[in-house]
């Protein structure tokens, strides 16, 4: 089964807006792409139709589950859980039979340890593959709950890289979202209304989110 994630260019924007959304839309699955790892959602293909203006690219389908929907089920309890078995609890109510449908089995760590270590082991894998797209050179600058996919079995993968930038290349837009941004990017927000110059973009920032 396979996700595939659309954008109607020439539809939904003209000019030099529609220049800047077919660069984000295919920088994004051009640098997806070049990120092989077990904790990144791959990019297999990237497809435009000229004569429509709709662009596209393909990756494999691995439900729809991520770690806001997560955290969404595991706070609404009131108490934190004892048993990492709540992680895949919260999993399950997002229910998706296409990916579960032929999906692995839960891991079996999360099925027998403790909630704190569920966490902790979920945490490592993802800076894993933060580590991965570090190494290559690319920084991701939206780190939040919602680009994290977390897989039927309780896998999690990085996703959404529309505002990553190249280590080397100024960062010429502010990126991120309020809540999870790094207080040297917050601060730079004010800078840049005062007509601050460009700057690069700290990669510690990636963590901090």
């Amino acid at each position: 089964v396979a996700a595939i994630q659309t954008l109607a260019l020439g539809q939904q924007f003209q000019g030099d807006a529609l220049i800047d959304a077919r660069a984000r839309f295919f920088r994004e699955a051009e640098t997806a792409g070049r990120l092989q790892h077990p904790n990144i959602v791959p990019v297999y293909s990237l497809q435009e139709d000229e004569t429509t203006g709709l662009a596209a690219f393909c990756m494999p389908y691995l439900g729809r589950a991520t770690l806001a929907d997560v955290l969404d089920h595991v706070f609404a309890q009131n108490t934190l859980p004892v048993r990492a078995r709540a992680i895949l609890d919260a999993i399950a109510t997002v229910r998706d039979d296409a990916a579960t449908k032929d999906a692995p089995a839960a891991l079996p760590f999360l099925r027998r340890t403790s909630y704190v270590n569920g966490v902790i082991h979920i945490a490592a894998q993802l800076a894993d593959g933060l580590a991965h797209s570090h190494g290559r050179g690319i920084y991701h600058r939206d780190l939040k709950p919602s680009n994290v996919l977390i897989t039927p079995e309780g896998k999690p993968l990085l996703l959404d890289f529309n505002l990553s930038v190249e280590a080397g290349l100024p960062a010429w837009k502010i990126g991120g979202t309020l809540p999870y941004m790094a207080p040297e990017e917050l601060g730079y927000l004010n800078g840049q209304a005062q007509g601050s110059r460009v700057r690069h973009y700290d990669p510690r920032s990636d963590l901090f989110s």
